[in-house]
């Protein structure tokens, strides 16, 4: 891929759960393991509102990827994959014209409408990927 950007709802610091330093010491320690392992990720994009603000930026919204598009000029939706496990995740997608892919896992249940895979973890996305994504 040539960006690979993390776009995530936390509303556990809207509810003071956490703190915006405890997320960006997981986001930090989550970017050097994935580097240590070869891989790399662009930028971590996050929504600290809790769901009831109705901000622009939490998904389904699609406030933190016109960010990153703003960031990153060459980001083209209509050739991205957006990999989630949620429906608001795959709303935000299916918004932008980017192909879905669900991740297994959650219980809630989501209408195939929505993605274009599922597959039960990223290591299976992986092998997939090829036979069911084009970037036309």
């Amino acid at each position: 891929f040539k960006r690979i950007i993390v776009v995530t709802n936390q509303q556990g610091i809207g509810k003071g759960l956490m703190g915006e330093p405890d997320l960006q010491a997981i986001h930090h320690t989550l970017q050097v393991d994935i580097a240590q392992k070869g891989g790399k990720i662009d930028a971590i994009y996050y929504c600290p509102h809790l769901a009831s603000t109705h901000c622009s930026c939490r998904k389904p919204k699609t406030g933190m990827a016109l960010q990153a598009q703003n960031q990153f000029p060459d980001i083209d939706f209509k050739h991205a994959i957006l990999v989630g496990d949620s429906l608001t995740d795959l709303q935000m997608g299916a918004q932008l014209g980017m192909q879905n892919c669900l991740l297994l896992g959650k219980s809630e249940y989501i209408s195939e409408h929505y993605f274009n895979v599922a597959c039960l973890n990223l290591w299976e996305f992986y092998h997939v990927l090829s036979k069911k994504f084009t970037t036309k």
